[in-house]
């Protein structure tokens, strides 16, 4: 790499996370650069101790950050993606497999595992799934369900693996009304 792209990256390099800046890329009083994801935890420069007012962006950095690609911020848990700076948030916080997610339980408040995307499909399937997998399509399974008093919520869910996919079936009951939920556990782009 030639120095003058060693100079320029170095200009959009966090001084705090040491991660490359993407847009919005603010600036303190005197030209240092700081990433929009540190900035808010920041009252001085970590440069200079210089004030960071909170309207002052350095748009030349954010035009060199715009055109060259960035490591997903989970590389060192092995996501090997180059992205634009536009297309980073959105790979690391909905496609990354890399990511840490928390077991789908986690919002019946009846699990705290988290993990990555791998490690959520092991421990549903070896702590939650309790029937046999399901491996043709047509299938039927039966819920039970209290009706002796409508006007009492009855929140209930299971863990299914069906043709080798894992997901959550909820449901709940509500002023006499079911509701069912069937969530998928997996990439996005395999729940298409």
């Amino acid at each position: 790499m030639d120095s003058m792209m060693e100079d320029l990256l170095s200009q959009i390099e966090c001084p705090v996370c040491w991660e490359y800046m993407a847009p919005p890329i603010s600036m303190c009083s005197n030209g240092h650069n700081i990433c929009n994801d540190c900035r808010p935890r920041l009252q001085s420069c970590p440069t200079c101790r210089g004030w960071f007012h909170k309207s002052i962006r350095n748009f030349t950095a954010e035009i060199v950050s715009r055109n060259i690609t960035h490591s997903c911020r989970y590389k060192t848990s092995g996501c090997t993606a180059q992205l634009t700076a536009d297309d980073k948030w959105d790979h690391e916080e909905e496609v990354c497999r890399y990511r840490p997610l928390k077991c789908p339980l986690f919002m019946m408040g009846c699990c705290e595992f988290a993990g990555q995307l791998g490690e959520i499909l092991h421990h549903v399937t070896v702590q939650h799934i309790q029937h046999p997998e399901i491996t043709v399509y047509k299938f039927s399974t039966t819920l039970r369900i209290n009706k002796t008093n409508p006007d009492v919520e009855i929140y209930s869910q299971m863990a299914l693996r069906i043709l080798g996919d894992v997901f959550f079936l909820r449901w709940n009951t509500k002023n006499g009304f079911l509701y069912l939920t069937l969530l998928f556990v997996g990439e996005k782009e395999d729940a298409r």
